[in-house]
This record gives C-alpha cells, structure tokens and sequence, in this order.
C-alpha cells in the first residue's frame, strides 16, 4: 500500500464506506505480477492467474526488473512498462537497463541515450558507447575515443568530452566515487543519492597504479593452540570404519585434554559401510545386496530395504533421500515415503531451489522443498520435454518505488523455465502453464 493511497483511503472518508474497503482490499494492497506469456511462437505477459495482459505479439520477451521489460521483435529491441505500454520502440539493436526513467540505446553502432517513460532520444546516436553510471549520469565516449560524462535528467554534460578513462572507485559516505583520468593527471569526483555530481580534489596518479603481484605461498599456515588459564586445550577426535568377521562397522570419539567427552560407534554388523557425502555423520550401510542410512548411534534414518538408497544435499537439510526399489526410483524421509518408486531416474539439482528432477517415459517433472526459499512440497509431474531452470518474480520488478530485499523470500512468486513439445515456456508452483 502507497503513501498516497492510504491518505487518499483517509482523507476520503465521507464517501461510503463500502468504496474505502474496495480500495483497501484491492488497489491498496494489490500488486500485478507479470509472467512472460507464449501463445504458439509469439510471447506477452500474463498476470499470475494466466490473464493475458500484455498480448503476445513479440518474437521474445525478458522478465521485468525495476518496472520495466526487454522485448524484441526480430532482432530489435524495445521496452515495455509495468502497465503493458510500450515505452520504447523495437528498432535498436541493444539497449541497456533502465535506471531511473533513462536507458542507454544501440542502433547501427552508434549509441545514445533514450527517455524509458516516453522513448524520446535525449542523447543522440552517434557516440561510439554509453554506459549507466549512477542516478541518471551516463559515461559517454566519443568516435575519438574522448570521455566525458552526461547527465540525462538535465540533458547536459556535467563532465565535458576530455577524458582518457572514467573508472569507478567504490561507494563511501553515501555517495559513489569515480576517478577521471586526461594527459596522467586524475580527478577524483562523487555522485551522491540525489543524484548530484561534485567534483573533488586531485589524486597523484600514482595512488591509483595497479597493485604489484606477489608470489602466494600454498603452504598451509601453522594452527596455533589457544591458550585457557595457561595451559594448552587440546581437542583431538577420531572417526574410522572398523571390521570384524568379514563385516564392517565405524567408530568415532572426541578428547577434550586427554578425556573422553563423546565416544559413538556402528557395530560391524554390515557387508558395507561409506560416509554419506552430505554429512560425516550419516552413513550408507549395505547388508544381503540392501541398503540403508543410519547415524553414529546405529539409529536406522532410512530402513535397510532398499536396492540403493543416494543421500544429497536435501538430505542433511531436510532429511529427504532417493531410494532405489523394483528398479525404480522414489524419494523417501525417516517417516515415510514422499513420491512412490515409479520413476526411471531422480536426480537432485538446486536451480537456486532444493529440488528433484523426475524422469518418467522420457519426460521430466520435478519436486521442491526448500524451506529457505519457503517452498514446500511442490510436485510438477514428469509431462516436459526438460526442465531448463528456475526463476522468480518479485513486487520490486514491476514497482520501482519498491526497494529490492535480497534477504528475504516474502512476495515471491517461482517458477519453472519448461520445454514442451519443443518450445519453451514458464510454469508456476501450482503447475499452471503460461503458454499454449
């Protein structure tokens, strides 16, 4: 909810108060989210429940950032904004990120710089590169290969065309820092939050000379022991396979100063015993051409039941594990199974979300639960030619006004990036298709 709707919800308040909880429950607290859209080969923009907004008219579109989206027609490019309109049109053949309502432009091997609210050029094309530098500052060289820098908001050159290079320098006291090189002399020079250039003293180009390699040593550095009370602490720990009557087993213990502070063991009772690659502390155990998982303390995670049993990433996390029954695949946890062993091959892939991919006749499906990405127990059958990738929307790509929280998954919406009968298209969490 804006600032401005809530005051407008609260000046307002002589109207019906049937108006104020529309608003409240819909333009308050809505927020449009656009999926890119297929309809045979041409792509648009749908809102999460598969209502065309924007129609497919476009050979090829890229998801929204910062409220705006790439599309292309052919091999030109254009801009869309979050509202469907077309805010730049498809005749260029890069175009940059926009960044506060400006954007950078390629046509014919010249670039300029283009309004993305209305599409005017407001740097003409016919500087050999441009590049966004902060607020609403470009970086700008010239066919001479001269440097200057042009701030878009004012139509005007805050750095004339004079410079060898412009290099940025970091980001302090709130503002970012850029050094400007001419004739080896440099000028350091900041742009604040509010977009305001200031030029600063002069640095001796010296300070700004490339480090001078050094020969790194790949010893490894001596431990030192950490001194308590004047003596030395010394924690040691042991863990190794043990075998007895042709059977194998493992043991492992931990000194503190020289006494026993935890000591586990596996009894020799297995044809086969190897460390789970996930965790030192799970083990897969093989007895009579079966197999299982248990911990230090003997304690069956997965029964001994299984032709295979393949513990992955998901498994010291979640305590999820592919199983091998009847030479089929399955995926199983202490308690119960999860999918049944009915699939010709399940491998585990992250695709920035803990996942499984699922084979079955040739097609692929998959099945999420990742609880950092608060993802539970999505299961996406086996119907797609592959699974290709996993991507996200978030409310701050289609609202500049939103700021970007990399720390968080509230306001997500995932999906699957699909091939099917030979084209591609997106899939969401509930296995609804955006394309036909």
């Amino acid at each position: 909810m804006t600032i401005y709707n809530y005051l407008y919800c609260r000046v307002k308040s002589f109207l019906p108060s049937i108006f104020i909880l529309l608003c409240i429950s819909t333009e308050c607290y809505s927020q449009t989210y656009l999926i890119p859209y297929r309809e045979k080969d041409q792509w648009g923009f749908a809102d999460t429940n598969g209502v065309i907004i924007v129609k497919p008219k476009y050979d090829g579109v890229d998801f929204f950032f910062s409220g705006h989206a790439q599309v292309r027609k052919g091999m030109s490019k254009g801009l869309i904004n979050a509202r469907g309109l077309e805010v730049l049109p498809t005749v260029y053949d890069e175009i940059g990120t926009p960044y506060q309502d400006y954007i950078s432009v390629e046509k014919n091997g010249r670039s300029g710089i283009a309004s993305a609210v209305n599409g005017k050029l407001i740097l003409p094309l016919q500087f050999e590169e441009v590049r966004m530098m902060a607020a609403s500052h470009f970086v700008v060289r010239d066919i001479r290969g001269n440097i200057g820098v042009f701030n878009a908001k004012s139509g005007k050159w805050d750095m004339p065309l004079m410079y060898e290079a412009i290099e940025y320098s970091g980001n302090r006291d709130n503002a970012e820092w850029f050094i400007a090189v001419v004739k080896k002399d440099t000028l350091g020079f900041t742009i604040d939050e509010k977009g305001i250039l200031q030029k600063n003293k002069r640095i001796p180009i010296k300070a700004f000379a490339p480090a001078q390699e050094t020969q790194m040593d790949d010893r490894l550095p001596e431990v030192e022991m950490v001194e308590t009370t004047g003596t030395a602490a010394i924690m040691t720990s042991y863990s190794w396979p043990i075998r007895a009557n042709d059977k194998q087993g493992w043991v492992a213990w931990m000194k503190y100063d020289g006494v026993m502070i935890r000591y586990d063991s596996i009894p020799a009772v297995y044809d086969t015993i190897y460390r789970a690659l996930t965790n030192d502390s799970l083990f897969v155990v093989g007895r009579d051409n079966k197999k299982g998982i248990v911990n230090l303390k003997n304690e069956a995670l997965i029964p001994l039941e299984y032709e295979d049993v393949q513990p992955v990433d998901s498994s010291a996390i979640h305590g999820i594990y592919i199983v091998k029954s009847g030479g089929k695949y399955g995926l199983r946890t202490k308690d119960s199974m999860v999918l049944a062993c009915e699939y010709d091959h399940i491998g585990w892939v992250s695709y920035d979300a803990r996942g499984f991919i699922l084979n079955k006749n040739g097609k692929s499906g998959i099945y999420v639960y990742d609880s950092q990405r608060k993802i539970f127990n999505v299961f996406i059958p086996p119907v797609y030619d592959y699974i290709l990738g996993f991507s996200s929307v978030r409310a701050a790509d289609f609202d500049r006004s939103i700021p970007y929280n990399f720390n968080t998954q509230d306001g997500f919406k995932h999906l699957l990036h699909v091939s099917k009968n030979g084209k591609k298209g997106y899939v969401d969490m509930t296995g609804r298709e955006f394309f036909e």
